[in-house]
């Protein structure tokens, strides 16, 4: 009877340790990139931002962002201690050489669950959006394409932000319709009631 006993508090106490080990929170690390634009003129430049956050309730080390720029050098940014609910961005500028679409790919970033050792764990950000590729050049399919900011002459940037333009002149004529237009009616209506009356009483 003696060593059943000890046999369950033995088997309880490996549960109470599964359990808690269960329980254990964990970070819950994530990275965003963006970009100042998704067209850009030939020649100027475009701002990206990369942001690590960890979202989990403990915190990561040795964490290592890193991002590679079309073109150019890799942009990397080491984070001794990442604590919870706290982030990190790393900001730069690449200027386009060429026409067409220029490639923005995901940043990637490492760290450890315990500091010192090995940085096992690894997560990667996003694309820029697909439906934010504007640009309709000749002979080009953005519609298609993800990662990407549309490189344009000026005339062909001029020229879709003209057409921005008059879209939004014309919702807001047509806005202002469906405001007025209600007005009108019952001034006119209010006009026509007030005739009456004077009329009434000059009877």
């Amino acid at each position: 009877m003696r060593a059943f006993a000890v046999v369950v508090v033995v088997a309880l106490m490996a549960a109470a340790c599964v359990f808690a080990e269960e329980e254990k929170p964990l970070p819950f690390v994530l990275l965003s990139k963006s970009v100042s634009s998704k067209v850009v003129v030939l020649g100027e430049k475009v701002d990206v931002t990369v942001v690590v956050t960890n979202f989990g309730q403990v915190p990561v080390y040795d964490v290592v962002v890193t991002d590679k720029v079309t073109g150019g050098d890799a942009r990397t940014q080491t984070i001794e201690v990442l604590n919870a609910f706290e982030n990190s961005t790393i900001t730069y500028s690449v200027v386009p050489n060429d026409f067409g679409n220029f490639r923005v790919a995901p940043a990637e970033a490492t760290y450890a669950l315990v500091a010192g050792e090995t940085a096992t764990h690894r997560v990667v950000s996003n694309l820029i959006r697909e439906e934010d590729n504007e640009y309709r050049g000749e002979d080009v399919d953005d519609s298609s394409t993800r990662g990407f900011v549309s490189v344009v002459t000026r005339e062909q940037y001029d020229r879709m932000h003209t057409k921005y333009i008059r879209e939004s002149i014309a919702y807001l004529f047509l806005g202002a319709i469906t405001v007025v237009f209600p007005f009108m009616m019952y001034r006119t209506k209010q006009s026509q009631v007030d005739f009456l009356i004077r009329q009434s009483k000059k009877k």
